[in-house]
């Protein structure tokens, strides 16, 4: 028994050997998985940090500035962020749009559960606080 061809056992090298059709739908597959990742990327960005210009994303990024307008657009689409008026720079150049998380679409839930209170709190992608309920319990330590 011959033992399998290194093409065969690898699925990285085994797509290097592929042709024809077979070798179309893993560039498309690749290049699906690189959009998503730079959606997440810049998603992260203006998530954690904050409004930021689309130069400052193309900066952080490394990403060139038409790939960034593509990748802001499809997320205003999607209602996870929104453009907003360009902060004036004092820099010569027409400023680029504000990028900021859109708290109006997306929220997580948050649930504190002790052995006297219950606390709820929802939030936006961007961090901003939209609700919080905090309440006392009656509980006397039985389960």
């Amino acid at each position: 028994m011959t033992p399998p061809r290194r093409s065969e056992r690898d699925p990285v090298l085994a797509s290097a050997f592929m042709v024809g059709p077979a070798r179309e739908a893993t560039k498309g597959a690749t290049r699906d998985s690189l959009r998503r990742h730079n959606l997440a990327t810049v998603l992260r960005r203006v998530h954690r940090g904050g409004p930021q210009s689309r130069s400052a994303l193309t900066a952080a990024t490394g990403l060139n500035r038409s790939t960034i307008g593509a990748l802001v657009a499809e997320l205003v689409e999607c209602g996870l962020v929104e453009e907003g008026e360009p902060e004036a720079t004092g820099s010569a150049g027409r400023p680029s749009p504000l990028v900021r998380a859109s708290t109006d679409h997306v929220v997580a839930a948050a649930v504190d559960i002790g052995t006297k209170w219950l606390t709820v709190a929802i939030g936006g992608i961007g961090g901003t606080l939209v609700t919080r309920v905090h309440r006392e319990t009656n509980n006397d330590g039985r389960p």
